[in-house]
């Protein structure tokens, strides 16, 4: 019987520290992906300005064709 509780103890000592070493790399894979959100939620804010300023440019360049041709014609 003490063999078993040994063998036990040893066991749930063993198998404690696998799973507080597993915690520990999730824990660091949820951080690292939480970071990664956070990059890409940036690079979205990034991108979604420069595709309004891109959108806003263009229709410049349009407004800037039409007065041009405007002046052609007269």
């Amino acid at each position: 019987v003490e063999s078993l509780k040994g063998n036990l103890g040893e066991s749930q000592g063993r198998y404690g520290s696998m799973l507080a070493g597993y915690q520990r790399q999730v824990s660091a894979l949820e951080e690292q992906l939480s970071g990664l959100r956070a990059g890409l939620n940036s690079k979205k804010e990034q991108y979604n300005t420069l595709l309004d300023i891109k959108t806003r440019l263009e229709l410049e360049i349009a407004e800037y064709r039409r007065l041009m041709d405007t002046e052609r014609i007269l």
